[in-house]
């Protein structure tokens, strides 16, 4: 994968720890109307997503070496 694309990995990682809300709106913005996520699926976005980052962060330095 380019560093581009590690990049890209990690800005989704953190966009999805950070604004779990925002992803999920993007998601089922055709589906539902006036929907609401579960605390549950908030909390489990921040962790898949910071582990997206931490993940994609490790693959881009290790690919320089």
């Amino acid at each position: 994968m380019s560093k581009f694309g590690f990049a890209l990995l990690f800005l989704l990682g953190l966009l999805m720890a950070l604004k779990p809300l925002w992803m999920w709106k993007a998601e089922k913005f055709f589906k539902l109307k006036d929907g609401e996520p579960t605390k549950t699926y908030l909390k489990m976005s921040r962790v898949g997503g910071a582990v997206i980052s931490v993940a994609s962060f490790v693959a881009m330095v290790v690919s320089f070496f």
